[in-house]
């Protein structure tokens, strides 16, 4: 798959941006709450940060990426970075290969998430004021 992903002429053009860095880590804030995060990218450059990811089919990615919290992971590290983030994506069968751009609605989702674990880290961990053990979630399916 790495051979496939490297010969891809769209691929290649990013590998080829001045200033490349591979493997970047940062540490910052997302919120108003303090609590530090971090992440490491895989490829940054002056304009965006890049991660890359393999999928089972190319045509789902959007739809999994929410399940999988990309949307979160775009969020974190586009605060962490100071740039838009995108997807190089391959698909594991097939070795077809996809870009994807973060939206602002993925931006958005992602913040709320963030939000959400923050306050949920902040309830159980920090504040104490329930027993993780007693963690229930609830919802319909």
């Amino acid at each position: 798959m790495v051979d496939i992903f490297k010969t891809n002429e769209n691929i290649k053009k990013v590998l080829d941006i001045k200033n490349i860095q591979f493997e970047v880590p940062s540490v910052g804030f997302m919120t108003d709450n303090d609590l530090p995060w971090k992440g490491k990218a895989d490829i940054l450059t002056d304009d965006f940060v890049y991660d890359i990811k393999t999928c089972s089919k190319l045509k789902s990615f959007r739809n999994s990426s929410k399940a999988y919290n990309y949307d979160s992971q775009a969020f974190i590290y586009s605060k962490l970075f100071q740039r838009p983030m995108k997807f190089l994506v391959i698909e594991k069968g097939t070795g077809l290969i996809g870009i994807f751009e973060t939206s602002d609605e993925a931006y958005d989702n992602g913040y709320y998430k963030v939000e959400a674990a923050e306050s949920q880290f902040l309830k159980y961990f920090v504040n104490k004021d329930e027993d993780i053990n007693n963690f229930t979630k609830y919802g319909e399916i």
